[in-house]
């Protein structure tokens, strides 16, 4: 191979010219940095992509369990909120939410639920009690 600056000789594998310092990349080793270069793309996009899919799921898991858990089910619905903009976060960047994400999703909404209908039920069932331990002392 010849640089193709001073048309110097170059060695076997030698990119870089002694004599005039021109780089010399062949159209293969400039293919290999192109398709590595795609390649860490697809990487990271595919790294964020699992992060926000675990984020939503994370969200959704913990506010289901935290709607089932009775006194704590206004908790369960407060999460929620954060699992469903986690899932529509990742809906936003990469379409239709999948795997992990679609889970989170509905165990979001699933929370949701369930914590807002426990939360009704405990606050009429405290209404309720104080209701009727007031009738008992006489002040109603």
């Amino acid at each position: 191979m010849f640089c193709k600056n001073c048309g110097r000789q170059l060695d076997e594998g030698e990119t870089l010219c002694p004599a005039c310092g021109t780089v010399n990349a062949t159209e293969a080793t400039a293919t290999e940095s192109v398709s590595y270069e795609y390649s860490a793309v697809d990487t990271a996009n595919q790294l964020l992509k699992d992060e926000m899919a675990g984020q939503t799921l994370k969200w959704g898991i913990i506010s289901l369990a935290f709607a089932v858990s009775g006194c704590l089910s206004l908790l369960g619905f407060i999460f929620s909120f954060i699992a469903k903009s986690r899932a529509r976060a990742y809906e936003q960047t990469f379409g239709v939410p999948e795997g992990k994400a679609k889970v989170g999703r509905i165990l979001g909404k699933v929370g949701f639920g369930v914590g807002l209908g426990y939360s009704i039920f405990f606050a009429l069932y405290f209404v309720l009690i104080v209701a009727l331990t007031m009738a008992e002392m006489g002040v109603m």
